[in-house]
């Protein structure tokens, strides 16, 4: 009877385990069907497998802002420099404005989604934050990776909002224009342009 009872038990935990599998898989797969790059799951998984909380499937993890901020960073550096056609020491670093701009980014993207838990003054990042957020994600960093040299020679601004644009462009003869990425759509570039000298 106590060898049966062990058995039952055993398939029991192998029955929760398959399944806690099965739940994690269909999460990554989620993952990456929702942002439409494996890149950016694989991002997501491996900062939800290093935040401790491994126990729990990766759609049901946080992960503190700081550390994505950081694998945001990692992540650019990789796809920036993938093909060696630039040393390592002329990819260009995200700022701190860079990082509050991603940051801002992704508190107007998950507005709609998780307006009790606005990303940009919390310091956790949940799944449904990061599902919205890497829908932008992948084409900024495509676009980056594509325009890299221009992107590590400041010639992309990049992350940089309407008004700080504005303030750059400010003074500059009509038709200068420069490139930043939208902060409100999931279409990543936007221009911001002086057609008559006012702005």
């Amino acid at each position: 009877a106590v060898a049966g009872a062990a058995a039952t038990a055993a398939a029991a935990l192998a029955a929760v385990a398959a399944a806690e599998s099965a739940r994690d898989e269909a999460a990554r797969v989620e993952a990456q069907r929702l942002s439409g790059d494996p890149e950016s799951a694989a991002l997501w998984a491996g900062l939800a497998e290093g935040s401790g909380k491994s126990a729990r499937p990766a759609h049901e993890q946080t992960v503190e802002w700081s550390q994505l901020g950081k694998a945001l960073e990692a992540d650019l550096a990789a796809a920036v420099s993938k093909r060696g056609d630039l040393p390592s020491g002329d990819v260009r670093q995200l700022t701190s404005s860079d990082v509050s701009f991603l940051r801002s980014v992704m508190a107007k993207l998950t507005a709609a989604t998780e307006p009790a838990s606005p990303a940009e003054t919390s310091s956790v990042v949940s799944y449904g934050n990061w599902v919205a957020f890497a829908a932008w994600w992948a084409p900024v960093r495509r676009i980056i990776k594509w325009l890299r040299a221009d992107w590590s020679g400041g010639k992309v601004h990049g992350f940089l909002d309407r008004r700080a644009a504005d303030k750059l462009l400010a003074g500059r003869p009509p038709g200068t224009f420069l490139l930043r990425f939208s902060e409100t759509k999931v279409r990543p570039m936007g221009e911001s342009s002086l057609v008559d000298g006012s702005g």
